[in-house]
């Protein structure tokens, strides 16, 4: 029997190594042979409880004790202490699987006695080397590097080679904490050189993420890297799925780290895959908390405070309160960016409590504190009380000097920074920005480098050292410009492009006070180019790349992915118009909502795939945002362009021509959107607004109006102005309401680069041959007069049944909490008769009504054949869920089956429209998600995505019956009058306008694009 265990004791327990952020390495556990006779008992119980530790998950876990339970009472019986020894042993490490550390400390106890009773010497250093990982996971130093120096002079003593380069790994790993890297380093290469010699390929993965760990500390990221993947690489050849989601996540916290948060989420994401599968539960915590972190770096702090209380959950499970307090802090951080500053408080508290309730504390824990404690500085510090947030700060620096922790001490040092600005003495503020800086660059931390340069720079704002501070905010956005070209998700660009809106601001506030003093050296020209940096870089992109075609040499397996998720959402869509129809489906209706939204987000995934396999994309070399010179190319003498900034302080307007520039300083951006919101409201009132526009105009466009005289007017907007029609504000310096129209033709721009990128690439499409595609008054409800008489429907008892059932269905499947009826429009089919009228030649026109204007008639490849298509339907952006705005089709086919009702957002950039112009004759299809950096983020770029080389859309909900007259007059001045796309917009608001109409009726209209014919 000896010999029997002695075994086990080396092949299974030896090999238990601790990989780096909490998860074991998850190795097959070996049974080895044990004798010829038939097992006992006790024998047949514990290789039961062996096999279920084996699995792994929670469940087989406590299934294992019972297993492990039952051999050591009948060891106990039999007095062989042997298999006592080793089933205490096995019982300790399953409870130190279940965060259980005090039980596993109480086997363990029990274990070492007999052990030595017995001689059994590998026992005995193996249990001592286990009771070293309990202390030190209990944040007891002193008392774990006390029994891993009991244990390794036993391996080597025992010549347990293993045993000894565990110990050794465990020991680095401990002093890694403790900030003595290089004495880490040199106990990692000892362990590395003896599992090398005995051809132990898992504990050799092991050891270099350990290293690889040392050096992240270290701040040698590319060195981290380099190991990471080595381990990554020996985890999958041995198939060991702990060992890789523990490596995997580990790659992902240094690219964020170093800010390519892009290639941080595809880690994190491949690292929680493997630990949902394996059912890592304290693994899983770890990972969605590290992606929580990345998500509120790039500013989605919706989508990190989710992450992190599903993180937060898992972690009170498993009892890991280290790991509690670390996410009880990081949401405190996301209330206090909310300024929700007592919940931040109370968690921040609560992270603190359960830190110092931990008697002996190691590194992490102390880190921890010190992340917690800065949190709390930069709260104060946000609500003006100085001296307490450099107090706590100070609390703070101490801690993570004394652990080494370079990451966090340059953190602190550039956040007592701003404190001394606030004091008023910019002076002490520059020498802790300067302390930070070399260490953000030792550590490659360009994130870092970008906050403390930009902090630099307005320290110099303070100082009137205004080209200094030009220099180091030049510096600050080169390093964004490095970081976002590292990302290829678009969602990802938006959603970092708006975080580090702020810099680029700072940037042209600098270039404007420089323009003041000197206003002959054209910093306002580089001012203006650096708002269109700054702006719509996505849709530039987007167009950009819209001329090469992503799936041509993709492979069969890649095809086959992106044509079942397709199936899948079709399928799920369908379902849910018919779910609308059923009562006391609302909880069915939201599930199902959540399926769309992850096959959306799915279907992103994928679409980044294919680009990485696409060589065309690799090979794709953007453009770079337009100069000056560059932009006055596109002008023509009779085009103005107005380009806006608003600013926390004062906002901007350049207004370019073809030959000239002159800037404006306007009102703040709070100012400006009072009135903007006035305006609109008197608009949507329907009135005629008189005061309200003579105050926005005064603000936006009076500074300018010497220049305007009759000239076209190209708009590039920002924030609010997005919303305002422009056509209705009235004439500057007007006494009476003059709308702007009646001397302008007006269009639209998301920015300025936006007609230089239409017009070498979108323009170059070749257009179909056709003149017109018109949908028009599509079957949306039931009780519409053409479908009610369906038998289909009988089951319906009454007209009221069926009204509930639609205005539920519009709540549910439409805008959440909007109480919009679609009801029929069929003013829509005038307004579609009267347009088709102009076109004489049935062969150069197509239309779809009723039951035909539906999804299948929209996604036709057959549409690319028109030069115009114009769509007269309902629309509505949803500004929770932008991937669900969409423009809405019949529900129904001639039989009064459902179909599939909406075109959402994201499938418009799958449709090939290489067209003129679309028009969307809808509710509020020019609206979008207002992203500050990319402007509305809505249908317009989808459809010049899809090569459409102007849009119109709509601003609010349009009148049915004056956007018949409207469309009818567009057209027949742009095909029978030959004017401009522009020009004839212009002609048919003027009508309205001159017959009475208030701007409500005509004014929602606008153009995007280009504005020549």
């Amino acid at each position: 029997m000896l010999n029997q265990y002695q075994k086990l004791g080396l092949t299974v327990l030896v090999n238990l190594g601790i990989a780096i952020g909490g998860a074991l390495p998850g190795m097959t556990l070996p049974v080895p042979a044990l004798v010829a006779q038939a097992p006992d008992q006790a024998d047949q119980a514990f290789d039961e409880g062996l096999a279920l530790f084996n699995k792994k998950d929670t469940a087989s876990l406590r299934q294992a004790i019972g297993a492990f339970q039952k051999s050591l009472r009948l060891s106990e019986q039999s007095k062989n202490q042997m298999r006592q020894a080793y089933t205490l042993v096995l019982l300790g490490r399953v409870h130190a699987d279940l965060a259980e550390k005090q039980k596993a400390l109480t086997f363990y106890d029990q274990a070492l006695p007999l052990f030595r009773s017995i001689g059994d010497r590998k026992g005995e250093g193996l249990t001592l080397d286990q009771l070293g990982s309990i202390y030190a996971d209990l944040g007891d130093t002193q008392k774990a590097l006390e029994y891993y120096n009991q244990a390794l002079p036993i391996r080597q003593a025992t010549n347990d080679r293993t045993g000894e380069a565990i110990t050794l790994r465990r020991l680095g790993l401990l002093y890694a904490d403790l900030g003595e890297a290089k004495k880490a380093l040199a106990l990692h290469q000892q362990a590395l050189q003896i599992v090398k010699s005995l051809g132990d390929r898992s504990n050799e993965a092991s050891i270099l993420n350990s290293i690889g760990y040392t050096y992240d500390r270290l701040g040698e990221k590319q060195k981290s890297l380099e190991l990471f993947n080595q381990a990554l690489l020996i985890h999958r050849a041995l198939g060991n799925r702990f060992g890789e989601a523990t490596v995997l996540n580990n790659i992902g916290s240094t690219y964020s780290d170093v800010g390519e948060k892009q290639k941080a989420l595809e880690y994190y994401n491949q690292s929680l895959s493997i630990r949902k599968t394996i059912n890592d539960r304290s693994g899983e915590a770890l990972t969605l908390n590290s992606m929580g972190v990345t998500y509120y770096e790039l500013g989605e702090n919706a989508k990190a405070l989710e992450l992190y209380s599903q993180a937060l959950i898992i972690r009170r499970e498993v009892n890991d309160r280290m790991g509690e307090a670390t996410t009880s802090s990081n949401i405190g951080l996301i209330y206090a960016k909310s300024d929700n500053n007592q919940k931040a408080l109370e968690f921040y508290q609560t992270s603190l409590s359960i830190l110092q309730s931990i008697k002996n504390r190691n590194a992490e824990n102390k880190s921890i504190e010190a992340t917690t404690l800065n949190n709390i500085g930069r709260l104060y510090s946000d609500l003006g009380q100085n001296q307490k947030a450099l107090d706590i700060y100070n609390q703070a620096l101490p801690i993570v000097r004394s652990i080494g922790n370079k990451t966090m001490e340059a953190t602190l040092l550039h956040n007592i920074g701003p404190v001394y600005s606030n004091l008023g003495n910019p002076s002490k503020a520059l020498e802790f920005y300067s302390q930070a800086l070399p260490i953000w660059q030792a550590v490659s931390n360009r994130s870092g480098q970008v906050v403390t340069f930009s902090n630099i720079a307005t320290s110099h704002v303070a100082q009137s050292n205004l080209k200094l501070a030009l220099q180091n905010i030049n510096t600050a956005i080169d390093l964004i410009e490095s970081l976002r070209s590292e990302l290829n998700n678009d969602a990802l660009k938006t959603s970092y492009f708006k975080s580090v809106q702020s810099y680029y601001q700072i940037k042209i506030e600098i270039l404007m006070q420089l323009h003041q003093q000197q206003p002959t050296q054209g910093y306002d020209a580089t001012a203006l180019e650096t708002v269109d940096q700054s702006r719509a870089r996505v849709l530039l992109e987007l167009l950009f790349q819209s001329k090469i075609n992503l799936t041509a040499k993709l492979s069969p397996e890649l095809l086959a992915k992106e044509k079942a998720l397709n199936q899948a959402l079709d399928s799920k869509e369908l379902q849910l118009i018919q779910l609308s129809n059923q009562p006391n489906a609302t909880s069915k209706i939201q599930a199902l909502n959540q399926e769309i939204a992850k096959l959306y987000a799915d279907r992103d995934d994928l679409k980044n795939t294919i680009r990485a396999a696409s060589p065309d994309y690799a090979n794709l070399q953007y453009p770079k945002t337009a100069k000056l010179a560059q932009l006055q190319q596109q002008l023509d003498p009779d085009t103005l362009m107005l380009q806006y900034s608003l600013g926390d302080r004062q906002s901007y307007l350049w207004v370019v021509s073809k030959t000239d520039l002159k800037t404006y300083v306007l009102p703040k951006r709070g100012d400006i959107e009072k009135n903007a919101n006035e305006f609109l409201q008197d608009i949507l009132a329907k009135d005629i607004p008189t005061q309200s526009a003579q105050i926005l105009t005064q603000q936006i466009l009076t500074p300018a109006a010497s220049l305007l005289s009759q000239k076209r007017l190209v708009i590039i907007p920002d924030g609010i102005l997005h919303k305002v029609p422009f056509a209705a504000l009235t004439l500057p310096n007007s006494k009476t309401y003059s709308p702007l129209l009646t001397q302008h033709e007006i269009t639209n721009l998301p920015s300025a680069s936006t007609i230089g990128i239409l017009r070498s690439t979108v323009a170059q499409k070749t257009r179909g041959p056709k003149t017109i595609a018109i949908l028009a008054d599509p079957i949306f409800n039931q009780n519409d007069d053409r479908l009610v008489k369906s038998p289909n429907l009988s089951g319906l008892e009454n007209r009221d049944q069926i009204d509930t059932i639609i205005t539920n269905r519009i709540k549910r499947s439409g805008r959440t909490g909007r109480n919009l009826d679609y009801s029929r429009l069929p003013g829509t089919a005038d307004e579609a008769n009267g347009i088709l009228s102009l076109v004489p030649n049935v062969n150069d026109r197509t239309a779809a009504f009723g039951f035909d204007a539906n999804y299948d008639w929209i996604t036709s490849p057959k549409l690319s054949q028109y030069r115009y298509i114009h769509l007269a339907t309902h629309g509505f952006f949803d500004g929770e869920k932008p991937a669900f705005s969409s423009i809405v089709l019949s529900s129904f086919d001639q039989q009064g089956r459902n179909r599939k009702a909406y075109l959402r957002l994201p499938e418009l950039f799958n449709l090939n429209l290489p067209s003129e112009l679309i028009v969307l004759s809808a509710c509020e299809t020019g609206l979008g998600d207002d992203v500050p950096g990319e402007g509305l983020v809505g249908m317009t770029r989808g459809l010049m995505y899809a090569g459409a080389l102007r849009v119109s859309t709509t601003l609010w909900q349009v009148d049915d019956s004056a956007t018949a007259r409207l469309m009818q007059q567009f057209y027949k001045s742009l095909w029978q009058s030959q004017k401009s796309h522009a020009a004839s917009l212009r002609e048919s608001q003027l009508k309205l306008w001159n017959e009475g109409s208030s701007p409500y009726f005509w004014a929602a209209f606008t153009l995007q694009g280009e504005w020549k014919n």
